[in-house]
């Protein structure tokens, strides 16, 4: 006797084809079974927290007129891995012109000179933002966007729109709030 008869039934009880049907429809079942009953699926993480959290960007070689541009506004959109986000609150913003650095052989010594003309309009700035997040297994997570250095980063307000990288990501509780060395000016 073979699996297989002339009609196309299996063991001459079942059609093939209904067979196949039966044991995707099967799989199915129990795919989403495993997923949802016994919690198996990667995409329900789970929260661990909820919370406030403050991101770092670095603006570099930025050309403005006025370096006070980004003290303008307390909102800014962002744009987080070309994926829109929402409008966020900017709470600090240190902005300054490029200077260059030369060794001068006879003291010894580093000496800071303004950039010449040419590049008098490079601006660069540290731009903090705070907005709600979530802290899920190991990540802070802003609308569904791991936030870590590194990640590229748009802000957008009605005077600029610029491209920076995270420098540091903060969430009281969770991350270690220790203060950063001052910044030498």
């Amino acid at each position: 006797m073979s699996v297989l008869d002339k009609k196309g039934k299996v063991f001459g009880f079942i059609n093939a084809i209904d067979l196949v049907l039966v044991l995707i429809i099967f799989a199915g079942l129990c795919g989403f079974l495993f997923t949802k009953v016994a919690g198996y699926s990667p995409l329900n993480k789970v929260v661990k927290s909820e919370g406030i959290a403050e991101v770092k960007i670095a603006v570099r070689g930025a050309r403005v007129d006025d370096p006070k541009i980004f003290n303008k506004y307390k909102k800014a959109f962002i744009i987080i891995r070309n994926q829109p986000y929402t409008d966020v609150e900017i709470t600090k913003v240190k902005a300054w012109r490029r200077e260059l650095v030369f060794f001068d052989q006879q003291t010894k010594k580093a000496i800071k000179v303004n950039s010449p003309d040419d590049d008098y309009y490079v601006t660069d700035a540290d731009i903090t933002i705070r907005d709600k997040a979530q802290f899920i297994g190991t990540d802070i997570v802003f609308g569904g966007n791991k936030m870590k250095a590194g990640v590229p980063v748009e802000l957008e307000t009605l005077e600029y729109k610029f491209s920076g990288s995270i420098i540091s990501v903060t969430m009281p509780g969770i991350t270690d709030t220790a203060t950063p060395p001052a910044d030498s000016e």
